[in-house]
């Protein structure tokens, strides 16, 4: 994966018409230097300024807003959230299409699934689906094998 600069991470910003700011470059950064989808205490547990948790908040919350991220469903509460272009440079589909995400149970491992047309979702009549959220929650083959992968 490609990891941007400081220049890269400014344009972005720029190019979403949101205001440049220490934090904004500094969850920016994290978010796109991590693979899969990442929980607010793991962007400030690696984020190379101080944060704190409202201020990951309010950028994460104007993030989605200005479609820079998403958030990743799951069944423990705490949101997880990815990049938009990362989804658009790992996985085949479109943001319109199937999302696909797994869980681990264990350990909480976020990854998006390759999946291609196969998956039939029924669309509910007289509704319009823009996008289309799959959460399959296991146990990651890191887990199963004792942290060894």
């Amino acid at each position: 994966m490609h990891l941007p600069d400081d220049q890269a991470i400014i344009i972005t910003l720029k190019k979403h018409r949101a205001y440049v700011t220490q934090t904004r470059i500094a969850v920016l950064r994290v978010l796109s230097q991590t693979r899969g989808s990442i929980s607010v205490s793991r962007i400030r547990k690696l984020s190379p300024v101080a944060l704190d948790r409202v201020s990951i908040y309010r950028t994460l919350q104007l993030f989605l807003e200005k479609g820079l991220i998403l958030i990743v469903p799951n069944s423990r509460g705490n949101p997880h959230y990815i990049l938009t272009d990362f989804l658009k440079m790992t996985s085949a589909n479109s943001l319109e299409n199937q999302l696909v995400y797994f869980i681990c149970k264990t350990c909480g491992h976020t990854e998006l699934i390759e999946q291609g047309d196969s998956l039939i979702v029924k669309r509910p009549a007289n509704h319009q689906v823009n996008n289309c959220y799959i959460v399959l929650e296991g146990i990651c083959n890191r887990c199963i094998s004792g942290g060894k992968s």
